[in-house]
């Protein structure tokens, strides 16, 4: 996803347009903010479902009331985490699908005017 988003030449124009735009507030963003971002919640993600699980077969097994409830809270809170990061996931596939779609388009019509649908990188 690095190579084929965040280091073309495109979003990387987009990132300087905004940047200029962004307030003082926003000065911390980076080029590869978002990449960074979906990384350590999936991490979290991972990490919050392992706890998740090792709580259910550890604390669960107790079988009061306050484990069973921190149990299913957990877990829940995971299963949270998780669509969070499934739609994360599919808004990034979706945009860099988008960028793809409009390439082949580029390129397909390059080829239809006459130019090369072939380009040595």
């Amino acid at each position: 996803m690095k190579n084929e988003v965040f280091d073309r030449p495109e979003y990387l124009e987009r990132y300087r347009v905004s940047q200029k735009h962004a307030s003082k507030s926003n000065s911390k963003s980076t080029v590869y903010g978002p990449l960074k971002r979906l990384s350590k919640i999936l991490t979290s993600t991972i990490c919050i479902s392992l706890f998740a699980s090792v709580a259910q077969i550890t604390i669960g097994l107790i079988g009061t009331f306050e484990t069973v409830l921190f149990c299913y809270s957990v877990a829940l809170i995971a299963i949270g985490f998780v669509f969070f990061v499934l739609w994360l996931i599919a808004c990034n596939l979706s945009a860099w699908f988008k960028d793809l779609d409009e390439r082949a388009e580029d390129k397909l019509a390059a080829s239809s005017s006459g130019g090369s649908v072939l380009k040595s990188n």
